[in-house]
This record gives C-alpha cells, structure tokens and sequence, in this order.
C-alpha cells in the first residue's frame, strides 16, 4: 500500500548538494525504481569544497535559482533540491525559457495540509475527533497562511524561528504539521491518533486506504527532526494521491511579493519582539510606526511587515510583504528609515 501511494508515473531530478543524502537515495533509487524514477545530480561526495557549493535547498530558496547542473526539463519531471546535511527540501520548476519558480517549505505544508483533510474526510473524522494544527514562522508567505486558514479551515500559529520552537506547538495538536519556508519541517501525530487511526473499522475500499495512507505517512515523516529524503518521497506520494503534477500544486495559492533586507545599527539588541517575532516591543513607539508605515500601503494590499534584531550580526532584519512589488519596495524603504530613526 505504502507503494500504491507513491506515483507510479513519476520521475523526480533531485539535487543532492553533494551531501550525505547522496548515499541515502542511490540505495532508494534502485529499491524503488518500479514505483518512481530518482535521477541524481550534484552526487559527488568525494570533493569536499563541492558541498552545497551552487547547489542545495538553501542555495536555491534564497537565491531564487536553479542549482549547478540542471537545466530545463520536460515538465512531467519533478526537480527537487535537499541540502547538504539532508534535513531540508524544497522544489521547483524551470520551463524551456529557464524561468523559475520555487515550491519551498510553505507549499509543502500547503501539500501536506491538504492531503492529510482529504483523508481524515474519507474516514469521516471530524475537528473534534482529530484536531490538525499547522505551524509556521512570520516569514511564511501569507498566500499560504491566508490559504491554509481560510480555505482549508484548519488553525495556524506562528513561533520564533528555529524548527525547536515549531515541533514544540506542533506537538499540541493530535496531527501538527510544521515547516520553515527553507524546506524544514515533518509532521507530528499523537499516539491518541494512531490508536484511532489502526482501530478505525473501514467501511469501504476508499477509507482503507485513507486509513492505511495516513498510517503510512506516519512512519515515512521523521517524528523530530526534518528529514529531507523521508519529505520528498512523501511529496511524491501525496502529489500522486492527488494526481497532481507540479503545476497544479503551484497553482493552490499564490505568493504574494516579499522582500527580506537588513540594517546595519550599533546595538541591535535594543529591539526586542513578542514571542512570535510577529512585532516589536522596544524601542518605546518603534511597532507604532511600523503600523503605521503598513496603514500607508492601503488596507487593500494585504501589506505586513517586522522587525527582528540578529543574535549574531550588528543588524535588524526586514520582512515585508505586500500585493504588488512596488509596495513592497516602499514598504521596505519606509521601515528602513524609522529604523534608522530610532537606532541612531
């Protein structure tokens, strides 16, 4: 069954960052050939100065680029990216004309999201049988928060960065899912729910396989860590569950426009935030402004926008989002200068 849940059609380019993972998948590579085509690249563990060198999760979430030695592929093939230590993933698409677009941490957790309520919905389960909660951190795009709250009906809470504190809220509920946009993240489910899940008497073929998915999804997702190579076979598997390709799952939400950006200050420790990192509580009047250089943008341009001071720079660090990129640009411009402002 768990092979029936992987997408037999399948074909997944994954770039391994010349890392560990590289020994991992070419040993999965043969095991599931029958069930889902693994091509490698960037798989030489022999250099090490090739490590995550122009390649890896984290190389292409935050350069927004393909990593070295992928180029433009049919579209039936899905391009993934694991980092160098294997505990990150992220995808992403390149057509014809190389234009590129990501698939990272929070469209997994959209994935994920979605085909864990369309299961628990086969099996007539309800919010008061299995409680699903999905955490992210403030620098989780809003289309996906947005989308997973008020299109899925499913509660989502925000933490400090650091996957520590989101397995931590994950932990509260009977199913949490959890993601970083960086690609970090698993999904958690309470022993309660695997009791129920393993005692549910299915009354047809669709909820034994709903029942024995979920059950599957359980042992395939790392229980605390994330694990990059257990996250994209369960990519693989859900996309194939919900026969979708690529594009579709792209499709769920958009992204709205955002930019991160720092400012150098002599004492970044004079800003301090809530526990979510969601606003600033010192200096005195510094959210106030914020709030108001967000009201600038307009109440239609879904603008938000912190600040959090870096535990290890002389600098605070930017995130703004809005509708358009111009706003974000001038949102950006006008936190920039209250902190310069207010930091001098």
């Amino acid at each position: 069954e768990q092979q029936h849940d992987v997408n037999t059609n399948a074909k997944v380019m994954v770039d391994c960052a010349n890392g560990v993972g590289t020994m991992v998948l070419a040993s999965l590579k043969e095991k599931l050939s029958s069930v889902v085509g693994i091509e490698l690249v960037n798989a030489d563990i022999t250099d090490a100065e090739a490590l995550n060198n122009n390649c890896g999760a984290d190389f292409v979430q935050k350069e927004q680029a393909p990593p070295t030695g992928v180029a433009a592929t049919d579209s039936s093939v899905h391009l993934a990216t694991i980092d160098g230590d294997a505990d990150r993933v992220v995808y992403f698409q390149l057509d014809s004309s190389n234009k590129f677009r990501l698939l990272d941490g929070d469209k997994i957790i959209t994935l994920y999201a979605i085909f864990i309520k369309k299961q628990l919905e086969t099996l007539g389960l309800t919010s008061e049988d299995v409680r699903i909660g999905v955490v992210q951190t403030a620098y989780a795009n809003g289309g996906s928060t947005a989308y997973i709250t008020n299109t899925l009906g499913i509660k989502t809470d925000f933490t400090p960065t650091g996957v520590k504190h989101l397995h931590h809220k994950a932990l509260e509920y009977d199913i949490g899912v959890y993601f970083e946009a960086n690609g970090h993240g698993t999904v958690v489910f309470k022993d309660k729910t695997l009791n129920l899940l393993k005692g549910f008497e299915a009354t047809s073929e669709e909820q034994t396989q709903a029942k024995t998915r979920l059950l599957a999804a359980s042992k395939l997702l790392h229980p605390t860590v994330g694990d990059a190579i257990g996250d994209l076979l369960m990519v693989e598997a859900c996309l194939h569950v919900l026969k979708w390709d690529c594009e579709a799952w792209q499709a769920v939400y958009s992204d709205l426009p955002s930019k991160q950006s720092k400012v150098s200050v002599p004492d970044p420790r004079r800003v301090t935030t809530i526990w979510d990192e969601t606003r600033a509580l010192t200096p005195e009047g510094m959210q106030d402004k914020i709030d108001a250089c967000i009201a600038k943008i307009g109440p239609s341009a879904s603008a938000r926008a912190f600040v959090r001071p870096s535990g290890t720079e002389p600098i605070v660090r930017i995130y703004a989002e809005a509708s358009t990129a111009e706003q974000v640009e001038d949102l950006t411009k006008d936190i920039r200068d209250v902190l310069i402002e207010m930091l001098p």
